[in-house]
């Protein structure tokens, strides 16, 4: 379903219920949600089409970039709204499945848990270096683009970005495939039950976030580039 100004938000929260996430990481869970998007907006001061082009990548719909709607306080909302991500996945979801996983390794002593274990713990790793990545050269780079604040990193660029910009949920579904797949679970189905949602629910999320940094943040940044050359 392609979203529109005038739909419903609680009609196409509850048609994708994973629109939640992204009203959260626009932190603006607190607005009243029985409104049009297009109102919804209007109450939390939020441009209209960079919310639309936000939940229509959650509603996995295509969305195109038109560079001239977009201003400077427009891509700090976007930035905000990827830094919140990774407060989610670093905060909440990571340590959430990683627990999990460490009651399934205590109750289930296989070799195969174990290797469900090293495995996350492996993916997790490489996700923190690409988040913290983003956190500490990316982002102050597009501000300083921005705002025309030295120093700018003259070996950073777009280009550099997206050579460093791996797809991450691929090992995700790789371990959503060891779980239904290789391990027996006894009576411990509840654990792997638990784990196998939120590992849904994260590759969700993180789909949307690399859609929204490809389609969006990549060519707002090359834009701004371009702008200041």
């Amino acid at each position: 379903m392609f979203v529109q100004p005038s739909d419903s938000l609680i009609r196409i929260i509850d048609k994708n219920p994973f629109l939640i996430l992204a009203i959260e990481h626009l932190k603006k869970m607190d607005y009243p949600k029985n409104l049009s998007i297009e109102d919804f907006c209007k109450q939390c001061s939020l441009p209209v089409h960079v919310f639309l082009s936000l939940v229509n990548i959650y509603n996995r719909n295509e969305v195109k970039l038109n560079f001239n709607e977009w201003n400077n306080e427009h891509i700090i909302i976007l930035i905000d709204f990827l830094a919140h991500s990774h407060n989610y996945y670093k905060k909440e979801k990571y340590p959430l499945i990683n627990d999990l996983l460490h009651e399934l390794d205590i109750k289930i002593k296989t070799k195969e848990v174990k290797l469900l274990k090293k495995f996350f713990d492996n993916y997790i790793a490489e996700v923190i270096e690409h988040l913290d990545y983003e956190e500490n050269t990316v982002f102050p780079y597009v501000k300083g683009l921005l705002f025309h604040t030295a120093p700018i990193d003259t070996n950073f660029s777009s280009a550099v970005y997206q050579e460093h910009h791996n797809d991450i949920e691929e090992k995700l579904s790789d371990l959503k495939t060891l779980l239904l797949h290789h391990v027996k679970f006894g009576n411990e189905s509840y654990l792997a039950r638990q784990i196998i949602f939120h590992l849904y629910e994260l590759e969700y999320d993180l789909q949307a976030h690399s859609t929204i940094e490809e389609k969006l943040f990549i060519p707002l940044i090359q834009q701004l580039e371009k702008n200041n050359t």
